[in-house]
Parts: structure tokens; C-alpha cells; sequence
């Protein structure tokens, strides 16, 4: 987290699907850049090429020039931050609480949320 903070650009080089693109949630909630294997669930988190710039899975050239690009013309960490807002506790927390009720509603004999 302490090295997030100073970071100018993450970059995540990932060759397999990830299920979730929580590293690009982390750098970009520290106003970090985001180089980043062009994967569906890396574009789920973040798809603003202002703050995330995606390169094709295994494609060193493309990487190395994306990160360069960044180098040099850095995002805006407000900008960074705001684009993953949508992940924050306050904006999930709530919609994990519902499912967990709705959940235990379900349960034979449930009465109540716990």
C-alpha cells in the first residue's frame, strides 16, 4: 500500500483470465496509472483510457510503449481515484450486507438477517 502511494504507474502483465481486477482498483485508488494486460475483467474495473492503458496478453512491445507513454504523460491521481469509486466499501459494503440478508432470509428456519 506504502509503495502504491508513490507509484507513478502499475503495471499488472497478467497472461490468464483474472476473475477480478482488484490489483488495478488498488493502484488507481492510490492515483496510480495502470498498464495492464488487455483482459474482460481488467476492462470491467477500469475502461478510461485517461487513467488505464491496456496492451495485448504476452505483447512485450506493446507494454514496454505503454508504459513509456505514461512515463511521460502522467495521469491525474484525482482523476484515478474518482475512476474506481464505484469499488469503494461505502459504494459495495451496503450491496454485500443486502446479499447476505437476502441470503439468510432464504435459510429454513431464518429468522432475521443473523
Amino acid at each position: 500500500s506504502a509503495l502504491l502511494g508513490e507509484a507513478a504507474v502499475l503495471v499488472a502483465p497478467n497472461g490468464f483470465g483474472e476473475s477480478f481486477g482488484m490489483i488495478l482498483i488498488e493502484a488507481l485508488a492510490h492515483g496510480a496509472a495502470v498498464v495492464a494486460s488487455d483482459l474482460p475483467a481488467f476492462r470491467d474495473v477500469c475502461d478510461d483510457p485517461a487513467v488505464a492503458t491496456f496492451f495485448p496478453v504476452g505483447d512485450v512491445t506493446a507494454a514496454v510503449a505503454a508504459v513509456r507513454d505514461r512515463l511521460w504523460d502522467p495521469v491525474d491521481p484525482e482523476r484515478a481515484r474518482r475512476s474506481v469509486e464505484a469499488f469503494t466499501w461505502d459504494a459495495v459494503g451496503p450491496r454485500i450486507v443486502d446479499a447476505y440478508g437476502r441470503a439468510a432470509a432464504l435459510r429454513p428456519g431464518a429468522h432475521g438477517m443473523f
